[in-house]
């Protein structure tokens, strides 16, 4: 059985509604990610501070099993959204204003008389409300895009997004980073979560400005369906763009986080090194981002993923050779660049490799497997790093990405190199 409704898709759209919805879009995530800077400037130095454990950071960042429920759900509320930017929009106002409450408990924890390790306990609970309220928001996040966005843009889309969002995230960071340095903490780590969910929500209004077609697509199969599943397994391109993404969030994006973990405990980093490390890395993406998206719109998506893999291999060596602060900052930098070119590459992918009528059932797919390997990979390598220490974990894993680089070229080969081989 299907469901039939009125179809519409990004091919409807004008030249001039696709290069509006591009604008919206860049704003949206810039917003967020101005936001974003501060909680990042917070998140590290605040588990250091409560005392927890790389293997407890590593279970935070990775709880992707609580979003399943969401996921599962999402599907049969977003087929009766006409209009997924509304669904998008209600759906982020729980999933940020979790964060939103971390920031409320911290600020009032002095009030209230609670111990570090009564807010760790607020901390990991509100961490896990996040997560199960983000299985509801990716896959109307990603319909959205597809449908506002053609593939001609994908790349440039996120390339100008992360460098629009690099302006406004490094004076983020500059206010941030005084306030780690004048406020007492927990106190300023709070101040930082609330700023975060103040600019987050706010750029989701924006997302109501754009031109986004009415309507689904015709012929869809129903949510969980055998024919959602028959489509799902019949589409070896999809898969294999899933696997290339899905060895990407489970190997090597875990690690990412504790690159600052290491300077903190290890090289002895106040907590307002946070704030340099985002200038640094917001001052690359600023420089870099929007060329980078530019590239893989004119190089093709698929040409670009293996070398941003060969490059996260390659970003690990400074701090590898030299132990220092500077040999640290030379890493997250090379990372953060290499972090926007995968993500300008696999967005277009993702987003373009599914037909319009089975991205919900693809999408809702991806986003199972990709919180459950990421959950594996966070907690994994949180315990990989208290036993084996740092230095071991980050030789194994510049292997690995090296490796990897072979073996995504491979996975791709077989996929389309012009626009037109895309939805």
């Amino acid at each position: 059985m299907t469901r039939e409704v009125r179809a519409n898709d990004v091919n409807e759209l004008s030249e001039e509604d696709a290069k509006h919805n591009v604008k919206v879009n860049v704003l949206v995530s810039a917003v967020f990610q101005i936001g974003a800077a501060d909680m990042a400037l917070a998140a590290g130095p605040l588990m250091v501070y409560l005392g927890a454990s790389n293997a407890v950071i590593g279970l935070m960042s990775g709880m992707g099993w609580a979003a399943l429920l969401g996921v599962f759900l999402s599907p049969y509320i977003s087929v009766r959204c006409p209009q997924k930017k509304w669904y998008m929009f209600w759906t982020h106002v729980p999933y940020i204003g979790a964060w939103g409450l971390i920031g409320v408990l911290i600020l009032a924890s002095g009030i209230l008389g609670l111990s570090n390790e009564q807010i760790l306990i607020g901390v990991i609970a509100l961490s896990a409300a996040n997560f199960f309220f983000s299985g509801f928001v990716t896959l109307p996040s990603q319909e959205f895009l597809a449908t506002c966005i053609p593939m001609s843009y994908r790349g440039r889309y996120t390339g100008f997004s992360m460098s629009v969002g690099a302006v406004g995230s490094l004076i983020s960071t500059l206010i941030g980073g005084y306030l780690l340095l004048v406020l007492a903490k927990p106190m300023s780590f709070g101040w930082l979560y609330v700023l975060f969910w103040v600019f987050a929500q706010g750029g989701y209004f924006l997302a109501l400005m754009a031109r986004e077609p009415r309507g689904g697509t015709l012929n869809a199969p129903n949510p969980w369906s055998k024919r959602m599943f028959r489509a799902f397994a019949s589409d070896k391109k999809f898969q294999r763009v899933l696997g290339a993404n899905l060895f990407y969030f489970s190997l090597l994006s875990p690690c990412l986080i504790f690159v600052p973990i290491y300077g903190y405990r290890e090289l002895g980093l106040p907590a307002a090194t946070a704030a340099l490390i985002l200038i640094i890395q917001q001052v690359a993406r600023l420089l870099l981002s929007s060329h980078i998206g530019l590239w893989t719109d004119r190089m093709g998506a698929k040409r670009m993923v293996p070398i941003w893999f060969g490059g996260m291999a390659a970003s690990m060596l400074p701090m590898l050779v030299w132990r220092d602060p500077l040999a640290l900052y030379a890493t997250v930098t090379l990372q953060a660049v290499c972090f926007a070119g995968i993500m300008s590459a696999f967005n277009p992918l993702l987003l373009g490799t599914p037909k319009p009528e089975n991205r919900s059932g693809h999408f809702s797919v991806q986003i199972i497997l990709r919180n459950l390997l990421d959950a594996v990979g966070m907690v994994l390598t949180g315990v990989l790093i208290d036993r084996a220490g740092f230095l071991p974990y980050f030789i194994g894993w510049a292997i690995v990405a090296g490796l990897l680089m072979f073996v995504v070229r491979g996975l791709l080969r077989p996929l389309g190199d012009q626009n037109e081989d895309y939805s």
